[in-house]
């Protein structure tokens, strides 16, 4: 019988990731991806058929100026831009719409009580826009968890398609 020590060094080691904002991961190998949201949001979609998963971390509704790379732009961090290639990505990698599992987070208003009201929006527009263009492509949210005061801490694992929630302690930003 095998003593308990080797046991643990046999089993696969899982590998761990930080998605930062603005990021995306599509990938076939297995991994625990974790990300930290406040008004941004993160889409996951997993195929248990091809195992293949996905997850992006978008900050904002969408660039209205266009693109810019010169500047240090990236495109991942807007809604609009990060959800067609994403879903581009996962079917060439082997997802298969039929099989698909779509989960969204995030979209926090984090800063209600600012004087700038639209400021305070782009959670709820981040959410918005995001269920748009899931249902333009047929993609039904099977899970989500948005909205609401709190950030989130979120590990995506792409193995299982399992995603875990822990709500954020409340964040108030100072007032002069």
């Amino acid at each position: 019988m095998r003593d308990l020590a080797t046991i643990f060094t046999v089993a696969p080691r899982i590998q761990q990731r930080f998605l930062s904002p603005g990021d995306m991961l599509v990938a076939t190998n297995p991994s625990e991806i974790t990300t930290i949201l406040g008004p941004c949001i993160a889409i996951t979609l997993w195929c248990e058929r091809s195992r293949v998963g996905a997850i992006c971390h978008a900050m904002l509704p969408s660039n209205n100026i266009g693109f810019d790379s010169s500047a240090g732009d990236h495109p991942w961090k807007y809604v609009d831009t990060v959800i067609p290639e994403m879903w581009r990505r996962f079917q060439r990698k082997g997802g298969i719409k039929a099989n698909v599992e779509v989960k969204l987070f995030g979209g926090a208003e984090l800063l209600r009580d600012a004087e700038d009201f639209s400021a305070t929006r782009i959670g709820p527009q981040n959410v918005e826009l995001a269920q748009q263009l899931l249902a333009e492509r047929g993609l039904c949210i099977l899970a989500s968890d948005t909205g609401g005061r709190k950030g989130r801490k979120l590990i995506f694992n792409t193995q299982s398609g399992d995603v875990k929630i822990k709500r954020l302690p409340h964040f108030s930003p100072s007032t002069p």
